[in-house]
């Protein structure tokens, strides 16, 4: 197994084999942080928690693993070592911590915040205020419809949590009976197969405990019993009616319009429509090879649909066809040649747009991230993400460019972006590819959005090594992040998938994932990770399986081997609907609670070599969107099962 580097913004963190520590710059942090277990354990109590304290201070963002696979902040795992101090080194530790950790409070309390709640937890779990963090986080995460993450927060209460990968608080002074009894409900709306377990075991040890659930007030257990007789439906945020803002929709990837679609369409295109050019007319760019997948991914923005490729961005009437704008990067004034990629387009390109804010954002230029040579000897891919907006004047056309911004590498550096980028909460958040030591890294970049172009990043961490490759075959696969919750999610597709938090950019945690031994020989659809109720799932290109990791620590809740998907195309009914590329096309329904494709709780359909997917779909809770070769078809999300004809052609 390769190595894999994390850059945190300070600091280098190479993740080794499982045999092998992880290092940090110069530094071991992994045995510095078994050197304090040896000292606790000989009873040397205030030197290990002096070198404890130091190694949080200098090494905090260090990732560390106990089982070579997953991976956390030092400062997280060694919470467990904090809280196994004696008495008297603990309470010296809180006093140093509290201050500190009530600002934190205070400011997610008075803002209802979760970021500076999650900097406390994951900081000064020791604090006197770690206990009122978590359950204010599980109340922002049940508000937000995320019980997954709810149900995390609340198990670092119960005293079967505390432990070394996950450490929980000690000595908590919420009742139990009212943090099991939120934890049931947090199971139950997540429709999880757990939940009647632990409404019986809420019943068995807390017949007579009683308050406010679920908007009702009586006897916790019989609350719990009735919402188990009549599950609730719960409501998914979505985006503004109309609008699909990126590739899956919103920046979580989860494939869900949010306006309702009609169960049944035509067999035939509506409409069809070339790209207009400065001829008047041109036609869709080649690919070379075969492919079922689609290179371009459109969004909506006030009513109009807008595609694009390397090089151009097009709008047009999603009704009827009619060319509404267009953009092409290489007729610029300043435009370089390297800007327009060669054509024609290499089978692997994607290219993805973002509406967001009223404004549209777009990858143009090179899809090229290998360097390209240059007559001076230097080489650079010349990429860039454009931002449109409405014009200042009327009279102009629908949209007008704002700004273009390189890659944050020093001039004529290698670099290019990998997709369109994440926008959330006034922030942008981008990846991209740079020379590094004659290799490449992926590394990721988040500004402050204005009208005017982004001078400097608020923060960049390089997050990951990427396998050399060939100048001669350069990669031009587009790689989008995922947001979930505060944490970006980022599949490097070279053996890990890395979340920073959204807020600093520092290592929330990373999984590495058993690689295939060669590559494989089928095409797959560019396919980011999909963040739902908590959950991250993950279907990396190098590897045969679909991984569900969970969205606050990056803990693999299930796997599911000898599959390579094409593409999610969303969530919907307690199902991870996916389109297969391999061992048999098809599409499947995967249990979001145990990965189960079969045995009631999950579905397959591989019967009809004519139903392969072609393009990507989406889901409603009502029912599945499949594009196939043979026309557009509806399942029931639920069960697989097809909901009806199609009207005729």
């Amino acid at each position: 197994m390769r190595w894999l580097q994390v850059v945190t913004a300070v600091a280098l963190v190479g993740l080794l084999r499982a045999e092998e520590p992880p290092l940090k710059g110069g530094s071991n942090a992994g045995k510095e942080l078994a050197e304090v277990q040896k000292l606790l354990d000989a009873g040397k109590a205030a030197e290990g928690a002096d070198k404890l304290r130091r190694l949080v201070e200098e090494s905090g963002d260090d990732l560390v693993s106990l089982d070579g696979q997953h991976f956390r902040p030092l400062a997280r795992v060694a919470q467990s070592l904090v809280l196994s101090l004696p008495p008297n080194e603990l309470r010296a530790w809180r006093a140093r911590v509290d201050p500190p950790a009530k600002k934190l409070l205070d400011l997610g309390r008075v803002q209802r915040d979760p970021r500076p709640l999650r900097q406390l937890v994951e900081r000064s779990l020791a604090s006197s205020h770690a206990e009122d963090a978590l359950i204010l986080l599980a109340e922002l995460a049940a508000e937000h419809g995320d019980y997954r993450s709810a149900e995390t927060h609340l198990r670092r209460l119960l005293p079967s949590t505390i432990a070394t990968d996950d450490p929980g608080v000690p000595n908590v002074k919420t009742p139990a009976a009212t943090v099991r009894a939120r934890l049931a409900l947090a199971l139950i709306f997540q429709g999880h197969h757990g939940a009647k377990a632990e409404v019986a075991e809420v019943r068995a040890k807390f017949p007579t405990a009683t308050g406010r659930l679920a908007g009702r007030d009586g006897p916790f257990a019989d609350t719990l019993e009735s919402l188990l007789r009549e599950p609730p439906s719960t409501i998914v945020p979505a985006a503004p009616a109309g609008d699909w803002g990126t590739l899956g929709g919103d920046a979580a990837r989860g494939g869900q319009p949010a306006a309702a679609v009609p169960k049944f369409w035509r067999a035939r295109p509506t409409w069809r429509a070339d790209f207009p050019g400065e001829d008047g007319r041109l036609p869709t760019l080649p690919r070379v090879g075969s492919t079922r997948s689609v290179a371009l991914h459109p969004v909506t923005l006030n009513g109009t649909g807008y595609v694009a490729d390397g090089s151009r961005v097009f709008g047009f009437d999603p009704r009827t066809g009619d060319p509404r704008y267009a953009y092409d990067l290489a007729t610029e004034r300043d435009a370089a040649p390297a800007e327009r990629p060669t054509l024609p387009i290499k089978v692997d390109a994607d290219f993805v747009l973002t509406a967001a804010g009223g404004r549209l954002f777009a990858r143009l230029g090179a899809t090229d991230v290998v360097p390209l040579p240059q007559a001076d000897g230097r080489s650079v891919a010349a990429s860039y993400l454009v931002c449109f907006g409405p014009p200042r004047d009327p009279r102009q056309p629908l949209l007008s460019v704002l700004w273009k911004l390189a890659p944050p590498v020093p001039e004529r550096a290698a670099a290019a972006w990998e997709a369109a980028p994440v926008v959330d909460d006034g922030r942008l958040y981008a990846a991209f590819v740079k020379e590094s030591a004659g290799g490449l890294v992926t590394a990721v970049a988040c500004y402050a959005l204005a009208d005017a172009t982004p001078e400097r990043p608020l923060w960049v961490t390089t997050i990951a090594d990427v396998r050399p490759l060939d100048k001669s075959e350069a990669r031009h696969r587009a790689e989008p992040l995922t947001l979930a919750g505060g944490l970006l999610t980022y599949c490097t597709h070279t053996g890990s998938v890395v979340a920073l938090d959204a807020a600093t950019g520092r290592t929330a945690w990373a999984f590495q994932y058993p690689r295939l031994a060669k590559p494989s020989a089928v095409a797959r659809d560019v396919n980011p990770p999909v963040a739902h109720a908590g959950r991250v799932f993950v279907a990396p290109t190098d590897a045969d399986r679909v991984l569900c990791l969970d969205a606050v620590s990056g803990k693999l809740l299930w796997a599911v081997e000898g599959v390579q998907i094409d593409q999610f195309l969303g969530v919907a009914a307690g199902k991870l609907v996916a389109a297969i590329a391999a061992p048999q096309r098809g599409l499947r329904g995967f249990d979001i609670n145990t990965g189960a494709d079969g045995d009631g709780l999950g579905w397959k359909i591989h019967d009809d070599p004519h139903l392969a997917s072609w393009g990507r779909g989406l889901v409603t809770e009502d029912a599945v969107l499949w594009p196939t070769k043979s026309g557009v078809f509806f399942v029931r999300p639920a069960d697989g099962l097809p909901l009806g004809p199609r009207l005729p052609g």
